[in-house]
């Protein structure tokens, strides 16, 4: 039994001075991404199929330019089973909506989540770029009285490849790995 999950690389074209310094001091920076499919469990012997069922789905889905804009504005708290989190949020995207069904439909079947409440984000999924993560309510107070004073920002990015995340562990050292990752071109 392993674990897998979708994600969308996101890479940032335009994106305020100071976001790296603060992920830094308010998270474990690690690749922006927005999350397609939640991670669950999939029998080892499946996933020959999913990778194809994929596969079949990211050569059939057309993208003007194989890349999708997305632009990130408005900010927001939100909570986790390890604390607060804090989020900046896409704005409406028709294709990254389209895309998500896409994958969440194929892997349908696979609905034994690894994280309580997983269910709950891929049925709203609210694409968003995650900068501070596992905040106890002084770390969220100082993290959020520092956007406060930064004021209104904007992010500006694309997304030109879709990866599936396949792993024995739900840890980011294995999730960042290249040799788990197929990845599908936009």
């Amino acid at each position: 039994m392993k674990l897998f999950a979708l994600y969308g690389q996101v890479d940032l074209m335009k994106k305020p001075d100071w976001l790296d310094a603060f992920r830094v001091e308010f998270d474990e920076p690690y690749e922006y991404h927005i999350t397609f499919k939640q991670p669950c469990f999939i029998p080892d012997e499946d996933i020959p199929e999913i990778k194809e069922r994929y596969r079949i789905f990211f050569n059939s889905v057309v993208v003007p330019e194989h890349r999708i804009p997305v632009v990130y504005r408005s900010w927001s708290v939100g909570q986790t089973t390890h604390g607060s989190c804090l989020m900046v949020a896409a704005q409406p995207n028709p294709l990254l909506e389209k895309i998500q069904k896409g994958i969440v439909q194929i892997g349908s079947t696979y609905l034994d989540f690894c994280k309580p409440g997983s269910e709950q984000w891929e049925r709203d999924f609210k694409p968003h770029l995650t900068i501070a993560r596992h905040l106890d309510a002084q770390r969220l107070s100082q993290a959020v009285e520092r956007l406060r004073e930064k004021g209104v920002f904007t992010c500006e990015a694309v997304i030109s490849q879709v990866y599936l995340s396949v792993v024995m562990n739900d840890t980011v050292e294995e999730a960042n790995k290249p040799q788990n990752h197929t990845i599908f071109a936009l």
